[in-house]
């Protein structure tokens, strides 16, 4: 490309993210760029930034609009407009991980990146992980139709021999309606819980506690207002026979 930059091509990331996504990226030879994110989602104004001089333009964005991991916020019209817009104009793909957006409690569920520009440069991903159980090991990607070929190569070197029993199960489920009725039962389930949640948060901590993503999915973020360290916290749960994420961890 006339005029680029001779370094490594960049990827963009949230922050926060998941570390693994960081390390997947670095170690295919990429340079990672975290991007912060709010509550309308990854901040697109900030990519251009926040890339390094010495790097290529980022030609693949990393995010997780529907529920932001692992901060839970919902990214608004606006902003994935803003990035559809961004990254036709930088020739960039957007990998859109959908890992956990069957399931919504609050207002109405947005459009996906790939829903708003069907025809364009996303690829969107998601698995039944969150919507049946992780040893089912199933997921699935909607590709842009010249991503197709190169996809069928990767799969075929990497893993080709995928579970049949487990997929024409998962199909029949589906295709029966199945799926759609468990989706809808779990969420109810799962709502009720949430709420529980929530008004136990507030409950015991009152004003000193910010609540994040409680509107979608299967897990949420508190911010606590204390002078305790959050190892410390982490540990007096535990002892409580409760198991928390410092979210810490999952910023650059």
């Amino acid at each position: 490309m006339p005029g680029a930059a001779s370094g490594r091509r960049s990827v963009v990331d949230e922050d926060p993210a998941h570390t693994v996504l960081r390390d997947l990226f670095a170690f295919s030879g990429a340079e990672v760029v975290p991007v912060p994110v709010d509550r309308d989602g990854l901040c697109v104004d900030q990519i251009n930034e926040r890339t390094s001089e010495k790097a290529k333009p980022p030609k693949l964005i990393y995010v997780t609009p529907s529920h932001q991991f692992p901060v839970g916020v919902t990214m608004s019209l606006a902003r994935r407009l803003q990035m559809l817009e961004w990254a036709s104009a930088h020739h960039a793909l957007i990998v859109e991980d959908d890992y956990d957006s069957e399931f919504r409690y609050e207002g109405n569920k947005q459009s996906s990146l790939a829903g708003l520009l069907p025809s364009g440069n996303v690829i969107y991903i998601g698995s039944f992980s969150k919507s049946l159980f992780p040893s089912l090991r199933l997921g699935y990607v909607v590709l842009p139709a010249y991503l197709k070929p190169a996809f069928m190569a990767v799969k075929w070197i990497t893993d080709r021999l995928s579970p049949v029993l487990e997929q024409e199960a998962l199909a029949s489920f589906i295709t029966t309606g199945k799926y759609a009725r468990h989706v809808y039962k779990m969420s109810r389930i799962y709502a009720a819980r949430r709420s529980c949640l929530v008004h136990a948060l507030k409950q015991s901590f009152g004003k000193r506690v910010t609540v994040y993503g409680a509107e979608a999915g299967l897990h949420l973020m508190i911010e606590l207002d204390t002078e305790l360290d959050v190892q410390h916290i982490q540990r007096m749960s535990l002892a409580e026979g409760i198991q928390i994420y410092p979210a810490t961890a999952y910023s650059v």
